[in-house]
């Protein structure tokens, strides 16, 4: 077995661990990031109206 951390170890929120066994992976990839790239502050009402899709381009803001 082999775990990854991808994120979240030196702040509080953004956690992501890969954790991998044989032929087998599993993300977990829970909450966000506090601040973005930039160090703004997250504003999680700016991403309240969309979908699955739109998240997932609008992440290039947030720190990884």
């Amino acid at each position: 077995m082999r775990i990854i951390i991808h994120r979240g170890s030196h702040e509080i929120g953004g956690s992501c661990v890969e954790i991998m066994a044989r032929d087998t992976r599993i993300i977990h990839d829970v909450g966000m990031p506090l601040v973005k790239k930039n160090g703004v502050r997250f504003q999680i009402e700016e991403y309240a109206d969309l979908d699955g899709p739109e998240l997932v381009k609008a992440g290039g803001g947030i720190s990884p």
